[in-house]
């Protein structure tokens, strides 16, 4: 029994490939090194808030990138140093 993507069906890893999201946040500098940055990770909503303050996250935790990020959540900066 020969399995769908060896066979004549090999263009399905093709759709499987558009289809994923990635879900790992990893922050790297210029020489691709990883750096640890605070993160806020949250559920991600339309942007609501006062006016010149919006938010796109709600109920957020503060994490060190890397972080791997669940379906619906939503990462942003913790500091505006970068």
């Amino acid at each position: 029994l020969k399995a769908p993507i060896h066979g004549d069906r090999h263009w399905l890893l093709y759709t499987l490939a558009t289809a994923m999201m990635p879900r790992m946040l990893v922050i790297v500098d210029e020489d691709m090194k990883p750096m640890h940055i605070d993160v806020r990770v949250g559920t991600a909503v339309d942007t609501v808030g006062q006016a010149g303050k919006p938010k796109t996250i709600t109920g957020f935790q503060t994490h060190e990138s890397p972080v791997l990020l669940a379906a619906g959540e939503r990462a942003q900066l913790a500091t505006n140093e970068y």
